[in-house]
């Protein structure tokens, strides 16, 4: 008689610790905007700092769900290229739905040549069609993003959705 009772007592047990795996899981969404324009932004990545197992992207609207978490607690990362990163730390089931504005960040480079060769050469003697932008014309133009400063290139051709986010860059050849 003995015998079964133990053996229910560990069958409750068992149950009772598989009942906190599940009740334990939660999920994070929310949605990620442009802070100038206020529009969503597409395929921003999202990642954890602390735990490297869940990371995700947002949607075409800025939206985004990651579910089955089952820490209390997470340092959560939020970058994409044009904008500065975004760190939010202990985010908890209690959090709920989150709204990140991110700002553009301006990159400042060097003369950047685009070429249809496979390695550098000079400007002088390059076989196709190059195009050149210099420091002093994106300073003059205004230029606001990388796509933007390619405007007017022969060859060069940039897509955009909504008018903000870069969805397609080619050049051709």
């Amino acid at each position: 008689m003995v015998l079964p009772v133990k053996r229910r007592l560990l069958f409750l047990t068992s149950l009772l610790l598989c009942s906190f795996n599940i009740t334990g899981q939660w999920d994070l969404s929310g949605k990620i905007i442009d802070a100038a324009s206020g529009e969503g932004l597409s395929y921003v990545n999202i990642t954890f700092s602390n735990h490297v197992q869940h990371s995700t992207t947002s949607d075409q609207h800025g939206q985004f769900t990651i579910t089955g978490l089952t820490h209390p607690a997470y340092n959560v990362v939020f970058s994409m290229i044009g904008y500065q990163a975004v760190k939010m730390d202990s985010i908890t089931s209690a959090t709920g739905p989150i709204r990140i504005e991110m700002h553009q960040e301006t990159y400042l480079t060097g003369e950047v040549v685009v070429s249809a060769t496979k390695k550098s050469q000079s400007l002088n003697l390059a076989p196709a069609s190059v195009g050149l932008v210099t420091r002093a014309e994106i300073e003059q133009t205004g230029v606001r993003s990388f796509d933007d400063a390619f405007y007017g290139i022969n060859g060069v051709v940039a897509t955009r959705s909504s008018g903000s986010n870069v969805q397609a860059f080619s050049i051709r050849g």
